[in-house]
C-alpha cells in the first residue's frame, strides 16, 4: 500500500468526491474551525450523492460504528451492518489497515482518500475509491466520519459479491489530506 500526504490546497477531487469535499469545506468555513461540527451536517445538501455516502463513529481503537450506509453500498455491506462495528465486517488485515487510517484522520487531523479492490471468496473483484473526512462530535472530538465511495463492479453484479461474501480488501493507494494546510 502506497501512502502519501498532500496539503488540503493541493487536493483536487472529481465526481462524487468533489461534491463531498466542497460541502465539507463549506461546513468547515461555517463552523469557523479546522473541522466542522457534525451539527452543521445537512444530508439534503448532498442529495445528488446520498447513495454513495456513509457515516461512521469512532468509539475506540477497536470499534468503528457504522451509522449510515447509502443504497449504493448494498452489494458490499449486509443490511445488518448499520449500527454494528465496521471491523466485524472485514478481514483482520483490512481491519488493521482501517484502524490505522482512522487513527491518522483523528490524530493529525486529515482527510483520507483511498483506492481499493475488494475480493470475494471466488475471486470476483469490486473496485472502489473512497474519501472520508472528520466531523466533530458533541464533545468536540473528530470522531465522526463522513465518506463518499465510488463503487464499480468489474464484470459482475455487486449483489453477486455480497452473496459470496467479501473476504479481503487490497488497498492500493492512500492519500492523507493535511487539513492544517
Amino acid at each position: 500500500m502506497e501512502q502519501r500526504e498532500i496539503p488540503a490546497s493541493g487536493y483536487v477531487p472529481s465526481g462524487i468526491h468533489k461534491v463531498l469535499w466542497d460541502y465539507w469545506c463549506e461546513m468547515q468555513q461555517q463552523g469557523g474551525g479546522l473541522i466542522a461540527p457534525y451539527a452543521l451536517f445537512r444530508p439534503s445538501r448532498l442529495s445528488s450523492i446520498l447513495p454513495q455516502l456513509a457515516l461512521s463513529e469512532y468509539i475506540d481503537e477497536n470499534t468503528q460504528k457504522i451509522r449510515v450506509i447509502g443504497g449504493g453500498h448494498d452489494g458490499l455491506w449486509p443490511p445488518e451492518a448499520i449500527g454494528s462495528n465496521l471491523f466485524d465486517h472485514v478481514d483482520p488485515v483490512t481491519a488493521e489497515v482501517r484502524k490505522k487510517l482512522y487513527h491518522e484522520v483523528i490524530s493529525r487531523p486529515c482527510g483520507c482518500y483511498f483506492d481499493e479492490v475488494a475480493v470475494s471468496k471466488t475471486g470476483k473483484r469490486v473496485r472502489y475509491k473512497g474519501l472520508f473526512l472528520p466531523l466533530l462530535d458533541k464533545a468536540g472530538a473528530p470522531n465522526i466520519f463522513i465518506g463518499a465511495y465510488d463503487i464499480s463492479a468489474e464484470g459482475y453484479d455487486l449483489e453477486d459479491a455480497s452473496e459470496e461474501g467479501i473476504i479481503t480488501r487490497d488497498t492500493h493507494d492512500v492519500i492523507l489530506i493535511n487539513l492544517r494546510d
